[in-house]
């Protein structure tokens, strides 16, 4: 008896995680099929190298390429694989067991929705749960309030063109091409997976260079902000959020870095109160 056909690949890419790569994907537990593809960005270092080894030798399909970062990477193992839905985890991330199913599930439940995400906690520097707002175009404008591990459907990955590769804060990017593009999200109802802040990270180094990518981003996506008062008009926030989020988010001229530091760790604090 044939085994069913994955509905998700899930695609892993890895530059020099080694040892976090094995825990990565024993992290990964479902109880139907799934599509598995590693692509290796570039790691040339002994204990990366075997612990790719070993993982082909498990039966995940091991790419490898010269470093060219996440998006690219990530894009490689779309291009690697043939399922309908598309899960990105980060070589040093967990995956919560059954997320991949719950996920699928509410796509299917959702035919409208181009991509599913869900809530996730925080472990390392520090701990929390985050918990994730509806996804729409205005106040994805000032901010990255989603997983980075999202559920995609391969077909709307195909339509805007895919991931583009060099970008920093791609997974921001990509949020806001699919607003660009009237893609809506669902939200799973759950906690999807587990996020590793340590120092030293490609996301310390970002936001220390956050203000430039942002003026990178409003040149990018400048039709989806000379839309912003109508999609303001749809969304209707709450009056905090409306003057909250342009004039301490986005391009963060009103709080210095400190500050937008305490700030994230008060809101993973409260989120682990409301968790317990």
């Amino acid at each position: 008896m044939a085994l069913p056909t994955p509905r998700v690949a899930i695609v892993i890419p890895c530059f020099r995680d080694g040892a976090l790569l094995r825990e990565a994907v024993a992290s990964i537990r479902e109880a139907e099929p799934i599509e598995r593809v590693i692509v290796n960005d570039g790691s040339d270092d002994t204990e990366t190298l075997v612990a790719l080894d070993e993982c082909a030798a498990a039966g995940w399909k091991v790419v490898h390429q010269g470093n060219r970062g996440p998006a690219a990477a990530l894009q490689r193992g779309i291009d690697e694989s043939t399922a309908p839905l598309v899960f990105r985890l980060d070589a040093d991330d967990l995956l919560e067991p059954g997320a991949l199913r719950v996920l699928a599930d509410a796509l299917e439940s959702h035919p409208e929705a181009g991509f599913a995400y869900g809530d996730f906690a925080f472990f390392g520097l520090q701990e929390g749960v985050w918990r994730a707002p509806p996804f729409d175009p205005w106040t994805v404008l000032y901010g990255n309030f989603w997983s980075p591990s999202v559920c995609v459907r391969r077909s709307v990955l195909e339509a805007i063109g895919g991931l583009v590769p060099g970008w920093r804060y791609e997974d921001w990017n990509l949020y806001m091409r699919f607003a660009d593009h009237g893609v809506s999200g669902v939200h799973a109802g759950c906690i999807t997976y587990r996020r590793r802040l340590q120092a030293g990270r490609r996301q310390e180094k970002q936001n220390a260079c956050h203000r430039e990518i942002y003026r990178q981003m409003r040149v990018e996506h400048a039709a989806l902000f000379a839309r912003r008062r109508e999609s303001l008009q749809a969304v209707r926030p709450p009056m905090w959020q409306r003057i909250a989020y342009p004039l301490f988010l986005g391009a963060r001229y009103a709080l210095p870095p400190p500050m937008h530091r305490a700030a994230l760790y008060i809101k993973l604090r409260r989120g682990a109160r409301r968790a317990s």
